[in-house]
């Protein structure tokens, strides 16, 4: 019994080694789903991988399985493509295993099976021989049929193909001998005639060709070529590097015709080639701007024949230079022009609507007559060649008024006991200013402060402001420094009356009569008592430092202040109507907070309400100043006040918007609270009763 148990073991164990040695791999492979397929297809797998190739299968939608002997693979470094051709519709999956390869990147994509060229070849033609076969075989590992074009071509020094002209075209079968009879009679005289073959495929969409060129040429003396045109005009402006080229006084009867520009560096490969219908007769091109020197050539086609080609080469440094002295914006009517060149030439200057003839020679200059504004001196000239004009452009604006200079103390004559000064004013933001020769930065405005320096006396300064334009604009500004008591009637005598001081904020005593002392403010017999004056001067000072220092301090903790104050309003209102609702013993609990909620809200809508009415006022005030020709009447007495006008302007602009929110907001609560309290109070006035059966 023992002996029979250890035989079945070892028979199971022996079953359990056979099957473990049939599927080595069993267990590291893995199926995935690679693409769909609506239609057939050639489809092309690459799976690019780390250290060595996996094992690869492809299991069709039909279950077939595709190893990998049986398709055609490209193996590179680090990747494997696989070819399956006429795949199937439907859903493809790989199974793989990864081996060593930590990852595994799959790529699909449909391809069209290639085709080549095989043989091309032709007879050769005897003397005057205007017809030969032509031998050719497109292979492929396909069976079908592929389309071609035999063309005659000629080639360049390369061996590029520089001109064809078709012969014929057709289709034939693959992997199999091709010969026609091709008539070469129409084609002109040449001795390096070669053959070009064109041949495609196409397959489920795509499409797969192959092109070649005999090695051997041939000759043909056919017709001769028609004569080249006339002549054309070239106009080169060097300026924007283009030429245009118009031959619109030499057109002739053709199907289309043939433009070429070059530059002379590289005269085998064009800058510029195209054809045109015969009814153009104008074209722009565009040429390098380091180019020395162009080649045009223009030939024409007819009857599939090309004409000789007519061919220019213009050079593009002639040693001729216009140059104007002064470009950019000036502030006269007038301008010169210096130029330099080899030898008298005929030129013709246009500005705006009037065109001037001149006739430079060697080296000079020669002056051009401007209009106010933009104006663009265009001078066109020619050389040797009447047909071929150069131009050069200049581009001069002419600006002959005065900037702008605002100075507030520019009016007046300024008293003070300080021993300096912030001068502040606005310009135009292009312009150069300067205070006694001195220059003074300006911001991107235009507005500029500067500290001067005063000494005892009078102090008189000299402000310019200069544009581009060279135009100025100059203000005198005048400054008495004086001791403080002094300081005031100076001001009124420079002023013609009482105004004050208009930088320290003194009254001003108005003109001392009978021999006042104007320094000191004292009342001399027969005087008007300037003392008097001095003390309201000195009452108004204290007065305005204290709601400057009052102001300062709200402009600093305004928001704090405010916060607090609205705090404490706010706990005294829900103070008082808790108070006021907790006397009705009768009001539910909840309608009590509806309605403290819908009071509370009520008074801060309403004092909402009349911050908003406040900004609003403010707003529109602001507006119409900032909006109108107000604006500068008080930049004219004031820059920096004007400054402060817009700048508040869109402070209340924003303010406006947050109010307006806020009284939104308490409005909502509001109504929220008054629908609330309602509803609590409906609630507590209504009867009931519960019914029992």
């Amino acid at each position: 019994m023992r002996r029979g148990a250890m035989c079945l073991v070892a028979a199971l164990a022996l079953c359990i080694w056979l099957v473990a040695g049939a599927f080595p791999a069993g267990a590291a492979q893995r199926v995935t789903d690679i693409f769909d397929l609506t239609e057939s297809a050639n489809m092309a797998v690459s799976i690019y991988y780390d250290t060595e190739e996996p094992t690869i299968t492809f299991i069709a939608p039909d279950g077939t399985v595709y190893e990998p002997g049986d398709l055609i693979a490209q193996i590179g470094d680090g990747a494997v493509c696989y070819y399956i051709p006429d795949a199937m519709a439907g859903q493809w999956q790989m199974a793989y295993d990864k081996k060593s390869n930590v990852n595994l990147d799959v790529n699909w994509a449909p391809y069209a099976r290639a085709i080549r060229i095989a043989e091309f070849a032709f007879e050769a033609l005897a003397g005057g021989q205007t017809q030969t076969n032509v031998t050719f075989r497109v292979d492929a590992d396909v069976e079908g049929s592929y389309d071609y074009i035999l063309y005659a071509v000629t080639v360049d020094e390369g061996g590029a193909v520089s001109g064809k002209r078709e012969l014929k075209r057709g289709s034939a079968a693959l992997n199999r001998q091709e010969t026609v009879r091709i008539s070469l009679g129409d084609l002109k005289s040449y001795d390096g005639y070669r053959f070009y073959l064109d041949a495609w495929r196409a397959e489920y969409g795509l499409e797969a060709s192959d092109e070649a060129v005999t090695a051997e040429a041939f000759s043909i003396a056919g017709a001769q070529a028609a004569e080249a045109m006339a002549g054309f005009l070239c106009e080169v402006d060097l300026d924007r590097h283009i030429v245009t080229v118009d031959w619109g006084r030499h057109t002739v009867r053709c199907d289309e015709y043939i433009l070429g520009v070059f530059d002379v560096a590289n005269a085998a490969q064009p800058v510029y080639a195209n054809a045109f219908s015969s009814d153009v007769t104008r074209n722009e091109v565009s040429f390098p701007e380091d180019a020395l020197g162009i080649v045009v050539e223009l030939s024409y086609e007819r009857g599939g024949d090309v004409s000789e080609t007519l061919r220019k080469e213009i050079s593009i440094d002639n040693g001729v230079d216009f140059h104007v002295a002064t470009e950019g914006v000036v502030s006269q009517k007038q301008v010169m022009v210096e130029y330099t060149t080899p030898a008298r030439i005929a030129a013709s200057v246009t500005v705006g609507d009037n065109t001037q003839d001149i006739f430079p020679e060697g080296t000079g200059s020669f002056s051009v007559s401007l209009d106010e504004f933009d104006n663009e001196i265009t001078i066109r000239y020619t050389l040797s060649d009447p047909d071929t004009v150069f131009v050069c452009r200049a581009r001069v604006s002419v600006d002959t008024s005065a900037p702008t200079l605002l100075l507030p103390e520019h009016d007046v004559a300024l008293s003070v006991d300080s021993e300096t000064f912030e001068l502040a004013g606005a310009t135009d933001p292009d312009c150069v200013v300067s205070v006694d020769g001195v220059g003074v930065p300006i911001h991107g405005d235009g507005t500029f402060v500067y500290m001067l320096t005063l000494s005892e006396g009078e102090n008189t300064f000299l402000v310019n402001a200069r544009d581009p334009a060279g135009n100025v604009s100059s203000q005198i500004v005048v400054i008495y420094r004086a001791k403080p008591g002094a300081a005031g009637a100076y001001a009124s005598a420079a002023g013609g009356g009482g105004d004050g001081d208009v930088v320290s904020g003194g009254a001003g005593v108005g003109m001392a009569v009978g021999g006042g002392d104007a320094v000191s403010g004292g009342a001399a017999p027969g005087g008007t008592g300037a003392g008097a004056g001095g003390i309201a001067g000195q009452m108004w000072q204290r007065a305005r430092s204290v709601w400057q220092r009052a102001r300062s301090v709200w402009q600093g903790f305004g928001v704090l202040i405010g916060s607090f104050l609205a705090g404490v309003a706010l706990l005294i209102c829900v103070a008082v109507f808790t108070r006021i609702y907790g006397r009705n013993r009768r009001t539910s609990r909840g309608y009590a907070v509806a309605a403290l909620i819908r009071n509370v809200t009520a008074l801060l809508l309403v004092a909402a309400a009349g911050a908003t009415g406040f900004v609003v006022w403010r707003y529109w005030s602001l507006n119409r100043a900032v909006n109108s020709e107000q604006l500068f009447d008080i930049a004219g007495e004031s820059v920096p006040l004007a400054a402060e006008t817009i700048r508040q302007y869109g402070e209340y602009r924003q303010m406006l918007f947050y109010c307006g929110a806020a009284c939104g907001g308490l409005l909502l609560l509001f109504v929220a609270g008054l629908l609330i309290s309602g509803m609590f109070k409906r609630h507590a006035g209504g009867g009931g009763r519960t019914i029992t059966q």
